[in-house]
Parts: structure tokens; C-alpha cells; sequence
């Protein structure tokens, strides 16, 4: 992935940050000691626990295609390889994934689960009488074949909730047996990664480098038709063409060190997302102070670039962004999702 500096005057942002906390600190301060009552531990300036790790339970779903079709071989084994795959990725951030429970469902006899649509009625339906509960618990339904619509009848490997969409009982992933392979399998790491929060490394099919704010140059990958599935691409900082190993592409190598298959910019923002909109704090967590805090964080481009962030256009992305619910041209779905980030664990600038 190479390494990432971060230039000497940014240091300044963050001074800049301490003097205006300071000042604000001493506004409530004069506030507050007029309510003799009230401890200054309620004021989330002191004595509050950092969040630095969470847990995401995951339950599996398995549809078969009728009431008298076998189950596919070593389904629940593949499953857990799934698992591993997804901690030895995020473990370096701290998010641990658990498998929960795989189960097993048999259609009724006059129904036929060998190819669903993507969101028909009895799919939703299924998918709202076994969701598990809870905004940090991932479902999972495995289904046998997969398309876009009716209409245009495009195979699907799978699709995926993003975590700023209204949650509601369909929330999680939707995936193609065929694409649960084991510890081999990159859609459902890519699509764990859409789930919390991220966009593809290109944005969409056909577009050249296109900018988004969060993510690193060296991050970003082309999505011209004639290399986007290509092993070997040059990403938008340029140079010489380098393996794309990163899960959120259409590399044919993705993957292929998955340790690798995030980069920092992409676990701080996936860390950020799942704290912002999925787990939420609990008492006594630091959280930020005023409305829309999130949107208050810099972009990794930005601080590459020795610029102090741009806290009105962070936020502003995070309320503003518009979001399609259609199924993408090909492969997992693809849909534009534009966050702020945090690196929570190795550099953190909150900029009030």
C-alpha cells in the first residue's frame, strides 16, 4: 500500500483546534457554574472512554431453490471461511465479526427459489421475518440465483443496505450461493465493505478517476470499461501500473492479501460509519460535541495535501449526498457514497 505522510504544517490545524476548544471549553465552563448541580463529568469534556473496537454478530440465511432440492456441499464451512477472511482483514481496526448461526429453509411446496428478483415480495418477506436485530448485526441471505429486475433480467452476484439509508428490515446483504466460496470468495468482504459505508475504488463503471472526497488518490482506481476487472491497473496518482488488491475494486486480485484488501483511509472511514450509524455511543463514550459532528472530520486527501480540512464542505457532503436504490451495471452493486472519515487509531483531527 505504500506509506502514507501526512506533511509538517498540519500540524497547525491541530493547534488551531486546541485553541478553539480551549475557548469553548471556558464558554461552558462560565455556563456551567451557574448550575451548581450539575458535574463536570456531564459535560463530555473529561472522563469519557474512547471507543476503539466493536463486534458485528452475523447471521446466515439459506433459502433452497424447492422443497425437494439438496443442500449445498460444506455451505456452513464455507461460511465461517467467510468469517476469518472479514477478521483478518478489519482486525488491524478493531471490528471483529462473529459468526452466529446458519439457517437452513426449506420453500413452500408450490414455490420456486431457484432465481429470485432483487427485492420481490416473497424475498422481502423472508427477509422480514429473519432479520436479526439490532443496527451493528449483519444479515446475510443466501439465495441460488439472483437478478436485477423483470424487465431487464440482469444476473446479479448480490446487493447490499448502505448505512445512511432509512434502516429497515431488509437491511444487510443479499448474495448468490455460487459467490460463498471460502476463504477464496471476495463479494461478500466487498459487500461488507458497501455496508459500512464504502464506495468502489472507481465510483462507477465508465468514469475516469473521478474524485471522492475521504479516499486518497492512491486509493482510487480508473473505471474505464478496458481495465476496471484488470489485475494490474495505475491508480489516479499515476505511475506505473501496480496489483490492485483492494476489495472495493473489480480487480480480478482482489483480495489476494487480505490484510491488505482495505487501505487505512478506507478501515477509518468504515470504523467512522459503523460508530456514526450503526452502533452508536453509549454513556460515558466520547462522542462529538454539536449536530452533524461526523461531517466534521477532514478528508485524508486533504491532509496529504498539507491543507487544513474544509469542515462546512464535510458536512455538507455527508447531508447533501443522494443516494440510488437501482441495481448496478454489473457485478455487486455500485452506488455513490460520499463520507467523511476518521483514522481513529493512527491519526485523528476533529476540527470544531
Amino acid at each position: 500500500m505504500g506509506k502514507i505522510s501526512i506533511p509538517a504544517n498540519i500540524s497547525e490545524c491541530q493547534n488551531l483546534y486546541s485553541q478553539r476548544l480551549a475557548r469553548r471549553k471556558a464558554f461552558v465552563d462560565d455556563v456551567f457554574d451557574w448550575i451548581p448541580l450539575v458535574s463536570r463529568d456531564l459535560r463530555g469534556f473529561s472522563n469519557c472512554k474512547a471507543v476503539d473496537s466493536m463486534e458485528v454478530g452475523v447471521y446466515f440465511h439459506y433459502m433452497r431453490a424447492s422443497s425437494t432440492a439438496d443442500r449445498p456441499n460444506e455451505l456452513e464451512s464455507r461460511v465461517k471461511e467467510q468469517i476469518d477472511v472479514l477478521n483478518e482483514a478489519l482486525g488491524a481496526v478493531r471490528i471483529n465479526f462473529r459468526f452466529m448461526v446458519l439457517n437452513w429453509w426449506e420453500p413452500k411446496a408450490n414455490e420456486d427459489w431457484s432465481r429470485v428478483t432483487r427485492r420481490e415480495a416473497k424475498l422481502l418477506d423472508w427477509q422480514r421475518r429473519t432479520r436479526a436485530p439490532g443496527k451493528l448485526t449483519l444479515t446475510v441471505w443466501i439465495v441460488n440465483g439472483l437478478r436485477s429486475s423483470e424487465k431487464d433480467d440482469q444476473e446479479l452476484n448480490s446487493y447490499v443496505t448502505f448505512p445512511n439509508q432509512p434502516l429497515d428490515e431488509a437491511d444487510g446483504i443479499v448474495i448468490e450461493e455460487a459467490h460463498v466460496q471460502g476463504g477464496d470468495a471476495t463479494t461478500l468482504i466487498h459487500d461488507v465493505g458497501h455496508w459500512f459505508g464504502l464506495g468502489h475504488t472507481f465510483n462507477e463503471i465508465g468514469q475516469e478517476c473521478v474524485i471522492q472526497d475521504g479516499l486518497t488518490n492512491a486509493t482510487q482506481t480508473s473505471g474505464n470499461r478496458d481495465v476496471v476487472y484488470q489485475c494490474s491497473q495505475v491508480t489516479c496518482v499515476g505511475g506505473s501500473a501496480v496489483e490492485i488488491n483492494n476489495y472495493m475494486s473489480y480487480s480480478s486480485c482482489r483480495g489476494k492479501i487480505p490484510q491488505n484488501g482495505f487501505t487505512t483511509d478506507q478501515k477509518a472511514r468504515m470504523f467512522a460509519n459503523a460508530l456514526e450509524f450503526r452502533r452508536g455511543y453509549e454513556a460515558g463514550e466520547c462522542m462529538p460535541d454539536g449536530k452533524a459532528a461526523v461531517g466534521k472530520r477532514s478528508s485524508m486527501q486533504d491532509l496529504l495535501d498539507g491543507k487544513c480540512p474544509d469542515v462546512s464542505k464535510q458536512a455538507n457532503i455527508l447531508m447533501n449526498t443522494p443516494h440510488s436504490s437501482g441495481p448496478p451495471i454489473a457485478g455487486p452493486l455500485a452506488e455513490k457514497i460520499l463520507m467523511p472519515i476518521t483514522l481513529t487509531w493512527t491519526v485523528v483531527f476533529w476540527f470544531l
